[in-house]
């Protein structure tokens, strides 16, 4: 549940924000646990904070944006994507190394996906 939490709020910060951007883009992973997600402008705000084991990853464009998370003792990915309204997941099995979402779109993004 902490996950789907914080895969929300994510989400609609990362909208928020890009919806205001230009030319904006960025991908990355955080892979420690309890990583921080922090804004830059106009001063550096803590946006999101991840659960221990909890590790993510994202991809943004100019307005838009995809994330996944994985945590370090589940056997599957999560991710959802800002022109989707759907949660998709993917089976890894134990150990897996999350990747960032290879676009902001999740027909891209999530393509082999399942959604829930």
């Amino acid at each position: 549940m902490k996950k789907l939490i914080l895969l929300m709020i994510v989400a609609a910060l990362s909208f928020s924000s890009n919806a205001f951007a230009t030319g904006a883009t960025a991908t990355g992973v955080c892979d420690d646990d309890g990583q921080t997600i922090q804004g830059a402008a106009p001063a550096v705000l803590d946006i999101a904070r991840a659960s221990k084991g909890v590790k993510f990853a994202w991809n943004t464009a100019d307005t838009g944006y995809s994330i996944a998370t994985y945590h370090s003792s589940g056997t599957k990915l999560y991710g959802t994507s800002y022109d989707s309204t759907a949660l998709y997941f993917d089976d890894v099995g134990v150990d897996a190394t999350l990747a960032y979402p290879t676009d902001s779109s999740a027909d891209v993004a999530f393509a082999d996906w399942t959604e829930m």
